[in-house]
């Protein structure tokens, strides 16, 4: 190992002349940035970058940087496609509802379905699905549909 006047300088440079330590502390860096920085982006932490290191090491931190922001955006794509399929579950259930009311009783009231598209959890959707079939009358739907909105 050259020379290093400093202590530090030589804790970093044997902990980050390792590629994978200092992949990880760049990346844990840059993760950082993005979540604390109002308004950074990618263009701007480039400008940064290039401003600071050699193109070549510029190169390589910028590469880490956009593949964490590639990350986030499928994480992203990831969740919206989760939440999209939990909305259409839900709507699914409500209109499932609905549909067998009115299936039995030919008319439901505005009441209840705005009382039933109302509800945002699943296991109260497939609860009152299943008692939809067996309630005798829509006013004993009310009733169950009361006791479930709390």
């Amino acid at each position: 190992m050259e020379n290093i006047p400093n202590p530090h300088d030589r804790f970093f440079k044997e902990t980050w002349s390792r590629k994978d330590a200092a992949r990880d502390f760049l990346e844990t860096v840059i993760r950082y940035v993005f979540h604390t920085v109002e308004g950074i982006t990618a263009e701007g932490l480039k400008e940064i970058v290039e401003g600071a290191l050699s193109k070549k090491e510029g190169d390589v931190v910028m590469t880490l940087a956009e593949e964490i922001r590639n990350e986030g955006f499928q994480e992203g794509i990831q969740q919206g496609i989760q939440q999209g399929m939990q909305q259409g579950m839900l709507e699914e259930g409500r209109e499932g509802i609905l549909d067998i009311l009115e299936a039995r009783f030919d008319v439901v009231s505005e009441s209840i379905a705005r009382d039933v598209r109302g509800i945002e959890e699943l296991g109260v959707l497939k609860s009152l699905r299943r008692k939809s079939v067996r309630v005798a009358t829509l006013d004993e739907f009310k009733e169950l549909l009361k006791k479930a909105k709390g």
